[in-house]
């Protein structure tokens, strides 16, 4: 996992859509779109179901939204 990809992820549901996230995190859209494409390879499932201007978390994606949270406060606490 890379935690870019998560950071991308978890901004893009924050944001309610992956434009959104890409204004907030100054990447271009393409670019947040692919991190977050590689994300889901890397894990092995679909985190949305994307609509044509906003996206909609999975049941997979509720899960690891969840855990990425929690896992992006430890790694602020540590660091």
């Amino acid at each position: 996992m890379n935690l870019q990809h998560l950071n991308y992820f978890i901004t893009a549901v924050n944001e309610g859509s992956i434009s959104k996230a890409a204004e907030k995190l100054n990447p271009s859209q393409p670019s947040v779109s692919r991190h977050i494409k590689a994300f889901e390879e890397s894990l092995g499932w679909t985190l949305f179901n994307r609509g044509a201007k906003s996206v909609e978390l999975t049941h997979e994606g509720s899960i690891t939204y969840k855990e990425g949270l929690a896992l992006l406060k430890q790694v602020d606490q540590t660091f």
